[in-house]
This record gives C-alpha cells, sequence and structure tokens, in this order.
C-alpha cells in the first residue's frame, strides 16, 4: 500500500474541487446559452391572413403550410401568405374551407362548410360536388384506403377516387364485415 504526504492530499483535494467547480460552470453557461428546440409565432390579418379565425392547418409533403380560412385556403411559405379564393383563383367555387388532406399523391384536398370538395394538385385547382359524384353535400371525412385512394365518408355513403374519378358506394347497399375494416356489401372496399 502506498502512502500519500498530507501536503499532496490537500492538493489533490483541491484539485478535484476545483474540477468539479469548472465543470458545474461550463454546465451552467451551456445550459443558459442552449437555443429553445420550438418557436412561438402569431399571425393575423397584418400579417397576410384574409382573416383571424383558422379552421385547419396542414403542412404539405412539399414544405408548404396550408390554412383552412372562411376566406379561402391560405398557403405560407415560411415568409409569406398567399391567400387562394373564389375571386382570385379558377377552379375554386368557394371560400369557407374547413378541412384539408394530403394524399399519398401529394394532391391537397379540402373540404367547403357547403359540402364541396377542393383538390389542389399540380398547381390546379378543381371543385367537385354530388354532381361530379361525391354521394353527398356533407363530407364528414377524408381518408386513404390500404392501396392510396381517397375515401369521402358522407352521410350517404363512401366514394372512393380511383383512376381520376369517384365511385361511389351507397350507405343502403353496405354492411358491416368487421369491426374496423373499410366494408361494402359484405366485403371489403377494393
Amino acid at each position: 500500500m502506498r502512502v500519500i504526504p498530507q501536503q499532496h492530499q490537500k492538493t489533490i483535494q483541491f484539485s478535484r474541487a476545483f474540477v468539479g467547480v469548472l465543470l458545474g460552470g461550463l454546465l451552467a453557461c451551456a445550459a443558459a446559452t442552449a437555443q429553445p428546440k420550438y418557436q412561438f409565432d402569431h399571425w393575423t390579418t397584418d400579417d397576410g391572413l384574409p382573416q383571424n379565425a383558422v379552421n385547419a392547418i396542414l403542412q404539405t409533403s412539399d414544405g408548404y403550410l396550408w390554412l383552412a380560412t372562411y376566406d379561402g385556403l391560405v398557403r405560407f411559405d415560411g415568409r409569406q401568405f398567399t391567400v387562394f379564393n373564389k375571386s382570385n383563383t379558377k377552379g375554386i367555387s368557394g371560400n369557407r374551407f374547413e378541412h384539408l388532406f394530403e394524399d399519398r399523391q401529394g394532391a391537397l384536398w379540402a373540404t367547403t362548410d357547403d359540402g364541396w370538395l377542393v383538390k389542389y394538385q399540380a398547381g390546379i385547382f378543381t371543385t367537385y360536388t354530388p354532381k361530379e359524384g361525391l354521394p353527398s353535400w356533407i363530407i364528414q371525412q377524408l381518408e386513404e384506403d390500404e392501396a392510396g385512394n381517397l375515401q369521402i365518408v358522407s352521410r350517404e355513403g363512401i366514394a372512393k377516387w380511383k383512376d381520376g374519378r369517384f365511385v361511389t358506394y351507397p350507405l343502403k347497399d353496405l354492411l358491416p364485415a368487421s369491426i374496423g375494416a373499410k366494408w361494402i356489401n359484405g366485403n371489403k372496399l377494393a
């Protein structure tokens, strides 16, 4: 066993205390200078929104932030807002947007409070109604099936967007197959 002289023991104790204080100070400085992970911004009509109430927000795969308002669809690129509504955009027939959904192909789908469905893809807006195959004027939900087809659920049935058109399954023809399954005529939806 090695014996350390008392003079060296005091030096070792002082060194340990100094290193402890130094490490503690460095940790305190690092914590004080750490940047916050998130930032909160507040946007209003002064910043370019058409109105201050926003019904839905969705970030699409191309990085844009889309907002549904009762005065149009709004796209935010991180710096400025671009408003799309019936007065400035061909293909939009109403301004009162409520819900947003992006499908696997990158198309943005938006519903309006009067039952219209609006698609935005490749810079083009298209509005759909029951005249184009929607089962009802009241859209309750937008979702995708396992194959990536958009499904529109309404009070009157389900419509699937397949090959550029709607295929409608009326509610009266739907029979439950199992809990959680998508079903039609006793079979899962194709």
